[in-house]
């Protein structure tokens, strides 16, 4: 297990190693060198789109990850940043945990994160909803009581992760959770006045025996008079990602009505997450693969020499019912590739010497 200034430095030191650009992706967004997953707290502030990431920098597996971090005026061109939060508290620091996926919202000048810290406890996993904050969007403070919530009666510490944020428009802040209720999944909805102290209201949907033993990255959108909840099933074969739209009773805290849908039939979309952008647009990306107890999972092949291994979706536009369309910067991006053309220098990472990076290859819609 190491401590904050011992992650910190051996993340220094992994970095300044030289990696081989030319197996790095041109279109689609990738991390720094290493492991990426789920994507995390996107959103617009300060004039700049802010991708959190799942990322662990020391190696081309899972393990322990921090928050990867980088900003983009236009969704094409990214600078990376320092992570944004590493695994430095008791409640978010273990060689099989560390601070798992979340969602950002932005409260006046303030950016927050609500993480899911992961620690062990008298040798038992244990998964718990955490509070970060930032007024400059670069260095980030951990709330000193975390963690600000902990797992209902009932509900199985180890299977409790990936809150997505949200506040209405009477002020109220809420997020949905992801869970294992008796071998199924389920999304958990919790509400607050004011970020701090949280009030559990309830299950707002289940897989009900259809989809899968566990919902992960949970997230939902408003589509008019009716909310689309996206999830990310657990050993559901059939599905790598499920829409089910219905109607939102915040006074039952249930999605009623539910009508299944798949935004996405391919096998690289996962863990999905929503921001609506500086057009007012609802966003969504997603991770470009799966886990390994996923039918489609693959090994990564020359990639992986160049120290390299994960990237997502190119963004597109919620229009409901899982039906989307690609958003204008990521339009762009598709008519230079049906052109031959190269992003050219400003299209890469500007962290990153662009000359010789690889043509595109993902193996997902997109």
């Amino acid at each position: 297990m190491r401590n904050d200034g011992t992650y910190l430095a051996q993340l220094l030191q992994e970095q300044q190693r030289p990696h081989p650009m030319h197996m790095r992706q041109q279109y689609h967004f990738m991390g720094g060198p290493g492991w990426i997953n789920d994507p995390n707290g996107l959103v617009w502030y300060k004039d700049a789109y802010h991708f959190f990431y799942q990322y662990n920098p020391f190696g081309l597996t899972w393990g322990e990850p921090c928050w990867g971090h980088a900003v983009s005026r236009d969704l094409l061109h990214w600078t990376q940043l320092p992570p944004a939060l590493v695994p430095s508290e008791p409640y978010d620091m273990y060689e099989q945990g560390g601070c798992f996926s979340g969602s950002a919202l932005v409260v006046g000048q303030r950016l927050y994160l609500l993480y899911t810290g992961v620690c062990e406890k008298d040798g038992h996993c244990v998964q718990a909803q955490c509070l970060a904050w930032s007024d400059d969007g670069v260095t980030f403070q951990k709330y000193e009581n975390n963690p600000v919530v902990c797992a209902p009666v009932g509900v199985d510490p180890a299977n409790f992760r990936d809150p997505k944020l949200w506040r209405e428009a009477d002020g109220i802040f809420y997020f949905v959770c992801g869970a294992s209720l008796e071998g199924e999944g389920a999304a958990l909805l919790f509400s607050s006045q004011d970020l701090f102290q949280w009030q559990y209201q309830g299950v707002l949907a289940r897989s009900e025996g259809r989809f899968g033993t566990m919902w992960e990255c949970p997230d939902l959108i408003p589509l008019g008079r009716k909310h689309m909840l996206c999830v990310s099933p657990m050993h559901c074969p059939a599905y790598r990602n499920v829409c089910l739209v219905g109607t939102f009773s915040r006074e039952e805290g249930k999605l009623l009505n539910v009508e299944p849908v798949c935004p996405d039939a391919g096998p690289d979309y996962y863990a999905a997450q929503s921001f609506v952008d500086d057009r007012g647009q609802c966003v969504q990306v997603a991770w470009a693969n799966g886990w390994d107890w996923m039918p489609q999972f693959r090994r990564w092949g020359v990639a992986e020499q160049g120290f390299w291994r994960g990237w997502f979706t190119l963004p597109r536009c919620d229009r409901g019912r899982g039906q989307t369309a690609a958003v204008p910067a990521a339009s762009a991006i598709g008519n230079a590739a049906q052109k031959g053309n190269s992003v050219g220098p400003e299209g890469t990472d500007r962290t990153m010497d662009a000359a010789g990076c690889g043509r595109d290859g993902v193996g997902d819609s997109a």
